[in-house]
């Protein structure tokens, strides 16, 4: 479903599990694709995203990065899931 959630403090990682474009997922009203983000100091450190042009690619960087953001606020994120350290 469409929930926001508050992100909870962790080591050094960022993993975002359903996350949506905070834009997105209100000019669609709920319908916007989710997408998981896992990056960990102890694992997978950095991802290459690759794919069409309109695939989506700017938009998955553009999500992580507003969560965050929104996350640092203190505000709840578009995500089922979200885990992440002070950036």
């Amino acid at each position: 479903g469409a929930s926001y959630v508050g992100g909870s403090a962790a080591g050094p990682r960022l993993i975002l599990a359903g996350a949506r474009h905070p834009m997105l997922d209100a000019q669609l009203a709920g319908r916007a694709v989710p997408n998981d983000i896992d990056l960990q100091w102890s694992g997978q450190r950095a991802a290459i995203i690759t794919g069409p042009n309109m695939g989506g690619k700017s938009c998955l960087i553009r999500t992580a990065a507003l969560i965050a953001i929104m996350a640092q606020v203190g505000s709840f994120v578009p995500a089922d899931r979200a885990e992440m350290h002070v950036m």
